[in-house]
């Protein structure tokens, strides 16, 4: 209960003769969080350096959709990883560019990994996140407000939050 009441999450994972594996997982709670800025579109955003696993670019054509759940894949380093179009999920207008390619993060939850395709890296920052109030409340998968060095305000990616409504 007490985790739940701070938005967090347990996974308990268990394999018979191999044992149990408990994470607990809370959300971004911090004044300072180190981040990798990232711009969709016209939209900024911040993930939290300690849950990128990785980042690479890649061929969007090697996105599959598992008919019977919708959800958007792709094979990587033998494994199926979620992959998670923002444009999609917050209705964003698209990038004017093309390409068959795209800049992807790779972010560790306790539901699996789940890639981000982004428009552009703007570099690593350390920022000050503040909680999301009033109508910026509802948004989705939001862990926060980032207030950038530049001035600018980006929101901060909950990819617990992300994975858990996009799939």
């Amino acid at each position: 209960d007490t985790i739940q009441a701070l938005r967090g999450h347990i996974n308990v994972k268990s394999k018979q003769g191999e044992g149990t594996t408990v994470t607990l997982r809370l959300p971004l709670t911090l004044a300072f969080l180190e981040a990798m800025v990232a711009r969709i579109g016209k939209r900024l955003f911040v993930l939290p350096m300690e849950e990128i696993l990785e980042i690479f670019q890649m061929n969007l054509g090697d996105v599959e959709t598992i008919s019977a759940t919708g959800e958007k894949v792709f094979h990587h380093r033998g494994e199926l990883v979620s992959f998670c179009s923002l444009v999609d999920f917050y209705g964003l207008e698209a990038s004017d560019s093309t390409t068959t390619e795209a800049v992807v993060i790779v972010m560790e939850t306790t539901f699996g990994k789940i890639a981000i395709p982004v428009d552009e890296l703007l570099g690593y920052q350390q920022v000050t996140l503040k909680p999301l109030e009033g109508q910026m409340a509802g948004i989705r998968a939001g862990g926060g407000c980032a207030l950038l060095r530049s001035g600018e305000v980006a929101i901060a990616l909950d990819a617990e939050r992300l994975h858990m409504r996009y799939n």
